[in-house]
């Protein structure tokens, strides 16, 4: 099998690092307009990453073969701190399938529309202490 290098390779992987921890989304943004929406780039303590910023690409990967497609794979070493090691975010094929139709009534549509307004009065509350006209 030949593997092609793919743009934004060659980053050292602590520029990555210190670009991304400081603007995130900044940072995101700019590799991906500079080197692409597929791109490997590089990041201290983390062996290769794809990073596709195309919105139909992320799509076909996340609706893509499980079998092929291991996104709770790719997802761990980010968020398994965050959400564990059982979460349906970091599983991968059946164990992701069964976590998944555990969840699929509490998260439909009608469900969630019960917590509405429940919802809408926290995000309220949270953003009336949210400072006006700086960043935060």
């Amino acid at each position: 099998m030949q593997t092609h290098e793919l743009p934004g390779s060659r980053v050292p992987a602590i520029v990555n690092g210190a670009g991304y921890a400081l603007d995130p989304i900044g940072y995101i943004r700019w590799f991906s307009a500079r080197y692409g929406q597929v791109t490997t780039p590089r990041f201290p303590g983390f062996g290769l990453i794809v990073s596709i910023a195309d919105p139909e690409l992320v799509r076909q990967v996340f609706t893509g073969d499980p079998g092929t497609f291991h996104a709770g794979e790719s997802s761990k070493p980010v968020l398994e701190p965050t959400v564990g090691t059982g979460s349906v975010l970091t599983l991968d094929e059946e164990p992701h399938m069964r976590h998944r139709r555990l969840l699929l009534e509490p998260f439909h549509g009608k469900n969630v529309q019960r917590w509405e307004a429940t919802i809408r009065s926290i995000a309220e509350q949270d953003m009336a202490s949210w400072p006006a006209g700086e960043s935060f």
